[in-house]
This record gives C-alpha cells, sequence and structure tokens, in this order.
C-alpha cells in the first residue's frame, strides 16, 4: 500500500511540474501573480491649431432699404499675407422662389450680366473669371488693394426694382415685399481665378 501511495505522489508531482512549466512559458519568463499591470496609454495629442486664410472675405449688416429702394450689405476682406495683392470682389443677390425672380449684382449689375450673356440675370463664377485678361475692368467687379495683414470693409448695396430688367419677364412687376434670400461674395485674384466664394441664406423684411 505504500508504494502505491509514493508512486501516485510522485506522478502528481511530475504533473504539477509540466502544467507550471506551461505556464511559465506562456506567461514569458512571469509567472501569473508576477506579472506587473501595464503602463496607461499616452495621452492623444492635442489637435493641430488651423492657419488662417490667407484672404478672409465676408458679408455683414444686411439692411433693406425701403425708401431708397436699396438693399445694403458691407463687405469685408482681410489679407492675412505678409504682402500686398489686389483682388477683385462681386456681389450676386437673387431670390428665384418668386416670378419673375429678383437678381442682380454689385457694383454694376448691366456690364456683368452682359458680359456674361446671360438675358435671364443668371450669374456664375465662372462667367466672370472666363477670359479674364480680355475683358473689360468694370466687368470684373470691386477693385481692391489690399495691405500686408490689414483688413478693409467697403458698403455696397443691390437695386430694388419695382419691375423685372430681365428678359423674358422685362417690365412685369416684382413683389415689393420678397427681397433677396441668397446673396453670394465671390472674391477672384488679380489674375482671374476664384480665392473666395460664400453664400448667405436670408430672410429679410
Amino acid at each position: 500500500m505504500s508504494r502505491k501511495s509514493s508512486g501516485g505522489s510522485w506522478i502528481f508531482f511530475a504533473f504539477s511540474l509540466v502544467v507550471l512549466g506551461v505556464a511559465f512559458y506562456l506567461s514569458k519568463g512571469q509567472l501569473p501573480w508576477d506579472r506587473k499591470a501595464a503602463p496607461p496609454p499616452p495621452p492623444a495629442p492635442e489637435p493641430a491649431v488651423a492657419p488662417a486664410p490667407k484672404l478672409w472675405a465676408s458679408l455683414s449688416r444686411f439692411t433693406v432699404n425701403k425708401t431708397r429702394g436699396r438693399f445694403t450689405f458691407k463687405v469685408e476682406l482681410e489679407n492675412n499675407q505678409p504682402a500686398e495683392r489686389t483682388v477683385y470682389a462681386v456681389v450676386y443677390g437673387n431670390n428665384d422662389a418668386m416670378t419673375p425672380p429678383r437678381r442682380s449684382a454689385w457694383p454694376d449689375p448691366d456690364p456683368l450680366f452682359v458680359q456674361a450673356g446671360t438675358q435671364r440675370g443668371l450669374l456664375s463664377p465662372a462667367d466672370i473669371s472666363k477670359d479674364w485678361e480680355a475683358r473689360p475692368e468694370n466687368t470684373k467687379g470691386m477693385k481692391v488693394a489690399l495691405k500686408p495683414n490689414r483688413s478693409e470693409s467697403i458698403n455696397g448695396w443691390l437695386p430694388m426694382d419695382e419691375t423685372c430688367p430681365h428678359k423674358p419677364w422685362e417690365g412685369k412687376p416684382l413683389d415689393p415685399e420678397r427681397n433677396y434670400n441668397e446673396i453670394s461674395l465671390w472674391v477672384f485674384s488679380d489674375t482671374g481665378g476664384l480665392v473666395s466664394s460664400n453664400t448667405f441664406m436670408l430672410n429679410l423684411k
């Protein structure tokens, strides 16, 4: 009886050694109770701050002057470069939700529409930038010389026409209670490239 008991003890001891050896191997040289807690992950890097745009452009102070029949606004331009630059600004206003539509442009709608070849008062940046070198100066927009790291503010306005000046609605009355509801500001470089485009949706009475 004693020999069988002794033999069983040796078998159990050998089996235990094997189990411990496997566990030691799987733990890469460390016993489970000797493992240290994993270090905390490094903190996430702070997001990079985007650089200021080389040219900042916007519109503000939208007002309807019914006495003078004008839709007024302020053009704001800021040059964030260390060198002077010349740009051309165009403001296009429309309300295509009414019939006839209300459409006009600043600084002078007639030359802009004639040069674009439109009789319906439709205008886009591509209409202005095409054939830039050959087109007359008064069809490029408001010329503005921006000094280095300086800003400029310009007052502008669109006419509140009583009748539509565009074919095929020429002479038809425009609803005096419905103003421009979409105003776009396009800014072009001195070579005709579009450098800024912003559109503002409005609901002014």
